[in-house]
């Protein structure tokens, strides 16, 4: 099942901001979360209605 990632513009800003060789890895990382949602190492944020987890690459 593929999954939809919305990235906020500010994201899109900070990305563009970035060095080019960080920013297609991280990218990378992004499109892979729309097979794995939750890939390991995710962590579930606490105090949000929302299921919001962190994940860093």
């Amino acid at each position: 099942m593929k999954y939809e990632v919305e990235i906020s513009e500010s994201a899109e800003k900070f990305l563009k901001k970035i060095p080019k060789k960080d920013r297609s890895r991280i990218i990378e990382k992004i499109d892979a979360l729309e097979d794995e949602p939750m890939p390991l190492g995710s962590i579930k944020l606490q105090g949000h209605k929302e299921s919001l987890y962190v994940y860093r690459t």
